[in-house]
């Protein structure tokens, strides 16, 4: 193990490179190692960039991002989806599991009527229902429009009501 002793410039000027490419390019392009650059970086201020993202929970995941990570995956090789998986914070394992359930998802819509034929039973029931009550309704006030029409006549005439 080589141990070298690196000017306070050097280091400098090192965590500047960090910044603007980040710790695995700027380390090859130093000879460096990317834990040294991550010690320099600790010592000398380290930039946001330069920090480890916090990767969010597997089951944190909305529908909309497990999609857009399934499609991003699919064409990339293995370098590249190692790389993928490891800044997210992923398995293989999630995204396969996450490609079947798309998959089922779209499986069963794909097999369901577009309508649902008991939503369409109830609401021709419905219709049935608001019908009959508009024709009864017509017909109970045609019976009172009869009733204060016997009435009127009845006093009119005097007959009796008890009859």
């Amino acid at each position: 193990m080589r141990s070298e002793v690196y000017s306070k410039e050097f280091k400098d000027a090192a965590v500047k490179k960090v910044i603007k490419l980040g710790p695995s390019k700027a380390a090859k392009e130093l000879g460096l190692p990317v834990s040294t650059i991550f010690g320099w970086s600790k010592m000398y201020g380290m930039s946001s960039s330069m920090k480890t993202k916090k990767t969010k929970s597997v089951d944190k995941w909305t529908p909309e991002e497990k999609l857009d990570a399934v499609i991003k995956t699919a064409t990339m090789d293995e370098l590249t989806l190692g790389e993928f998986l490891r800044r997210e914070g992923l398995f293989l394992a999630n995204l396969e599991q996450w490609k079947t359930d798309l998959t089922n998802g779209l499986k069963s819509a794909a097999g369901r009527p577009r309508k649902d034929p008991e939503l369409f039973e109830l609401r021709k029931k419905e219709e049935e229902l608001i019908r009959e009550l508009k024709r009864k309704d017509k017909a109970l006030a045609e019976f009172a429009a009869r009733v204060v029409l016997l009435k009127k006549s009845h006093l009119l005439f005097g007959v009796d009501e008890d009859n």
